[in-house]
C-alpha cells in the first residue's frame, strides 16, 4: 500500500473509531496505535500525529514500544543454503546499520559474529 494511501487509510480508521463511540473507555485500541506507529515511521512523528489527530509525544513514545516488539528474528541454520558468501544486513529501530559481508564461513560464524559486532557497536 503507497504510504499516502496508508496515512489516509488510517486517518479513515481513527475517524470511524472516535465516531463509533470509543469503546473501552476512551482508550485507543493497541491495534490503532500499532497502525499510527507504522504511519509514522514512512512520515514521520509530527506529520501523522497531526493528520491523525494524534499528541505526537505519546505517538513518539508508540513508536518506541512498536519497535520493541520488532526484536530478534531466529532463523534456523538447517534452513539456510550453504554458500561461499553469506551477506548479512541488521538494522535497528533507530536507523543503525551493520552488514557483514563474510566469506567461506559457517552459518553458525556467521550468526556469531553478527551477534558479538551488533552488541559492541550499539
Amino acid at each position: 500500500m503507497g504510504g499516502e494511501v496508508e496515512l489516509e487509510e488510517a486517518a479513515r480508521a481513527f475517524r470511524l473509531w472516535r465516531q463509533g463511540g470509543r469503546a473501552s473507555g476512551g482508550r485507543i485500541p493497541d491495534g490503532l496505535w500499532a497502525r499510527a506507529a507504522r504511519v509514522a515511521n514512512v512520515h514521520g512523528v509530527t506529520k501523522t500525529a497531526e493528520r491523525l489527530g494524534l499528541n505526537s509525544t505519546r505517538l513518539k513514545e508508540r513508536c518506541k514500544i512498536e519497535a520493541r516488539g520488532r526484536g530478534f528474528v531466529e532463523l534456523a541454520a538447517s534452513e539456510l543454503a550453504m554458500t561461499s558468501e553469506h551477506v548479512v544486513e541488521i538494522e535497528s529501530a533507530e536507523g543503525s546499520r551493520l552488514r557483514l559481508v563474510l566469506r567461506g564461513a559457517s552459518v553458525a560464524a556467521v550468526t556469531a559474529a553478527a551477534k558479538e559486532l551488533w552488541s559492541v557497536a550499539r
